[in-house]
């Protein structure tokens, strides 16, 4: 497992800008032990002359953990003006940076359905967290700018049983941003399910808008994810939602394994500002936060 919190800008101005941020997103999928497709025309970071003018240059990262393979492509861009990452998984490629098979995506971070995107930033630096291992991925970005919203999270987790043990049945992929939701899972045995978020539905997370939860309890309540494969399945523990004012925004606290779904305590942290309150409500819940597994 590894956490990563560092400070990075949101501009794509500079070539020097558009690297610090690209790159950081780039090295964490090494440090969390993914490993590189072999497909041809990725980035190379020593090599990339400009920032991409109106487009994207690309990665593939694979999981490697031993369960059921798939495919997670990250695009950087979007031109010298906006700042945007494009997310996409599937279950093959062609081998030229094209997913194939089953594909859920993509997303845009920052930005909406259609796209959008954030305005540089200049050199001001944004708090940054990013948790992974080498079956699960989880990136919130630039989580402190709030005036030119660009704060959200990217990431994908895969099934769990019934002990909270990953699994090979399914994998999510779940971005938000812009009050913007978006989740889509591959069930590897049958296909792509439904959108969720992007304007057509709430993400499957119980609202936990309200001005607190605490009950009876030190610990912080939260609602996990459940991911919608034609029922509602084992919850991920790796993205959930909880009240704001039961959290203090970008600290870490630990849930104990009593009040933990699978029975084993772990350690998250949680974002209150900008677009996160909104993201169980696709922008009507003020008082809601986003919580990720950081550890």
């Amino acid at each position: 497992m590894a956490t990563l919190s560092t400070a990075v800008v949101c501009d794509n101005s500079s070539l020097a800008n558009f690297k610090s941020w690209a790159q950081t997103i780039s090295n964490f999928f090494t440090t969390a032990g993914w490993v590189q497709s072999s497909d041809t025309g990725q980035v190379n970071w020593s090599t990339i002359a400009a920032v991409p003018a109106s487009t994207f240059v690309y990665e593939i990262w694979k999981p490697n953990d031993g369960l059921q393979n798939f495919f997670f492509k990250v695009e950087y861009g979007f031109s010298g003006t906006v700042v945007q990452t494009r997310i996409s998984i599937g279950t093959s490629t062609n081998g030229a940076g094209t997913l194939s098979g089953f594909i859920a995506g993509p997303f845009f971070y920052p930005g909406t359905s259609s796209g959008g995107g954030a305005s540089n930033q200049g050199a001001t630096t944004f708090n940054c967290y990013l948790s992974g291992n080498t079956g699960r991925m989880g990136i919130a970005m630039w989580v402190n700018n709030t005036a030119n919203p660009s704060n959200g999270y990217f990431g994908a987790a895969r099934s769990k049983n019934s002990s909270g043990t990953n699994t090979s049945t399914h994998v999510g992929l779940m971005t938000t941003s812009q009050s913007r939701v978006g989740m889509q899972w591959i069930v590897f045995a049958t296909g792509v399910t439904t959108t969720l978020g992007q304007g057509n539905a709430y993400p499957p997370v119980i609202h936990t808008g309200i001005a607190s939860m605490i009950f009876a309890s030190t610990d912080v309540p939260i609602s996990p994810v459940f991911p919608a494969v034609g029922f509602f399945d084992n919850p991920l523990i790796e993205l959930g939602g909880a009240s704001k004012n039961d959290i203090t925004d970008q600290a870490t606290f630990t849930i104990t394994g009593a009040n933990m779904p699978y029975g084993t305590a772990h350690t998250f942290i949680g974002f209150s500002l900008g677009q996160f309150p909104n993201w169980m409500d696709e922008g009507q819940l003020a008082n809601g936060a986003l919580i990720m597994i950081f550890e």
